[in-house]
């Protein structure tokens, strides 16, 4: 990722990258790249809180089926990929 990249992040690439947090460190320039597009994104904010919230309810459900984390899993993805209006 180069500096103008940094600049220009698409939402696209911004929820992918908050979910990517979620399973790896973030390098430096994703880190900067997604403070910078944050700044002026009120929907990938949005998605970040969604993420925050929905990881922080699974950690407080210890006992969660599996079938349940994959339904979860798949309804983050879905959030991911369809446009926001």
């Amino acid at each position: 990722m180069n500096v103008w990249k940094v600049l220009s992040l698409s939402c696209d690439e911004a929820t992918h990258i908050l979910s990517d947090q979620q399973d790896r460190e973030l390098t430096r320039l994703e880190r900067w790249a997604l403070k910078a597009h944050l700044i002026s994104c009120i929907r990938c904010k949005r998605f970040r809180r969604q993420v925050a919230f929905l990881r922080d309810a699974a950690k407080r459900t210890p006992g969660m089926p599996p079938k349940v984390k994959e339904r979860i899993a798949a309804a983050i993805a879905s959030e991911t990929n369809s446009p926001e209006d």
